[in-house]
């Protein structure tokens, strides 16, 4: 689901010059005190709409350092909406969307306000990757290349990155090196199915790879989710078009808006049904069924089947 002014998130970083104080610190600690050991009262019982009492620590061991794993600080984007790279917080997005991370481990960021897709490295150099920030749809050279309002990014296993150009209704296709072309979609709104540019789409959004390569897409206009194989068929893999709620297999199902989807480690694919507030899972035989939410525009926590979302602003 997009998430506008989106800020990205790490730990802190130790600068060089307190490695030889934590180095100290750690060889003291370890050689005279004791780890925590750390153990709570049970069995805990908690009752719907019940106050939950404070949980009592019992720690037999040495004290407890100061946590700093939850501190949250801002990875990259100064705050602004423009189209500045630099390091950390020198850089800016405009609405930054869907990421992913290419094997090396290099972070990218559908950028669908300045029509780019972004790298940032792991130490957070933010440079562009691809789109020149004007509104187009041309192949090319990274440098050259445009997008009109690029929001969802997946990358393969060998790197290539590919993302959902929405307006232009295309999935784009970026090599490692920078070259960008068409891998599905010729530009007209539709569902035609078929090989590469022979296919339509209508408003895709997020996407993800299996474990086999074919890229899933929430093809959000069209109420569908569509499957492309490694080479590029494209094919209706859930949904029948008709705006509902009805679970199924395969086309037999509907969605209403379908936002993003995502896959576990048995290919099960998640689809985020914004329309319906709700998430619906498809296993590898295309059985569909919603796995969590109540299908209400409301928040709730129960069990999976009883809990509520509640949609977000899309711009």
């Amino acid at each position: 689901m997009l998430i506008s002014n989106l800020f990205l998130c790490k730990k802190a970083i130790l600068t060089k010059k307190f490695f030889p104080f934590l180095i100290s610190y750690l060889a003291f600690n370890c050689a005279f005190s004791q780890v925590p050991n750390i153990a709570y009262q049970t069995p805990q019982v908690y009752t719907t709409n019940a106050t939950i009492s404070p949980l009592i620590v019992n720690n037999t061991g040495g004290a407890i350092p100061p946590n700093i794993y939850g501190d949250v600080s801002t990875f990259a984007g100064s705050g602004q909406n423009s189209f500045l790279n630099g390091i950390s917080t020198t850089a800016s997005f405009s609405g930054p969307v869907f990421l992913t991370f290419d094997p090396q481990g290099n972070l990218y960021v559908a950028d669908p306000g300045n029509n780019a897709v972004r790298k940032i490295t792991p130490n957070a150099t933010v440079s562009t990757f691809a789109g020149t920030g004007a509104s187009g749809k041309q192949n090319g050279s990274a440098n050259t290349a445009t997008f009109n309002y690029s929001v969802g990014v997946a990358a393969d296993a060998l790197g290539n990155i590919f993302v959902a150009d929405q307006n232009n209704n295309l999935i784009r296709k970026i090599t490692p090196t920078g070259m960008v072309s068409t891998f599905a979609g010729n530009d007209a709104t539709g569902k035609n199915n078929g090989a590469g540019t022979s296919a339509s789409f209508n408003s895709p959004y997020g996407m993800a790879f299996d474990s086999k390569g074919n890229l899933y897409i929430a093809d959000e206009g069209n109420n569908i989710i569509r499957k492309v194989t490694p080479v590029g068929i494209v094919s209706t893999f859930a949904g029948s078009g008709a705006q509902g709620k009805q679970d199924g297999t395969g086309t037999a199902a509907s969605f209403y808006s379908p936002v993003d989807v995502t896959i576990d480690s048995k290919d099960n694919l998640y689809v985020d049904d914004h329309g319906h507030s709700i998430i619906c899972k498809i296993t590898p035989g295309d059985a569909i069924a919603t796995y969590a939410g109540g299908g209400l525009d409301d928040t709730d926590n129960a069990t999976l089947s009883t809990i509520y979302f509640t949609g977000g602003s899309r711009s």
